[in-house]
């Protein structure tokens, strides 16, 4: 009984032809690949390497931006910084304050009990 099942199953025979051409694609699939991910990797290490560059100069041109703009206030608080400091006497009897006040505009929310209060008020 075991002879003939041995006998009735053949063993598969790959060809000779058909081996090479299967490690001839084996081969060239495993090379594509490798160059594939190589020049994936450089591609990436190339963008990498633009984008921070890119975002270096956007962040240095944003902050060359924002200090034209703050120059005049920081030139102002630099001049406030000099200047000496306004005394308690000086404000709880400034005439030119008052006089400032009694000339704004009839549409402005000083008025002249404001302006009493003031007077009076005590800046301590």
């Amino acid at each position: 009984m075991s002879d003939a099942r041995g006998t009735s199953r053949r063993p598969i025979r790959i060809g000779f032809r058909t081996s090479i051409v299967t490690v001839f694609i084996a081969v060239v699939l495993v090379m594509g690949l490798t160059l594939v991910y190589l020049s994936f990797k450089r591609v990436s290490s190339i963008t990498e390497t633009a984008a921070s560059t890119f975002i270096d100069k956007v962040a240095q041109l944003g902050a060359d931006r924002i200090d034209s703009q703050f120059k005049g206030v920081r030139d102002s608080l630099a001049i406030l910084a000099g200047l000496p400091p306004i005394q308690e006497a000086d404000l709880a009897d400034n005439t030119r304050l008052y006089s400032l006040m009694a000339a704004t505009t009839p549409s402005s929310s000083v008025s002249m009990s404001d302006m009493r209060m003031a007077r009076s008020w005590k800046w301590t």
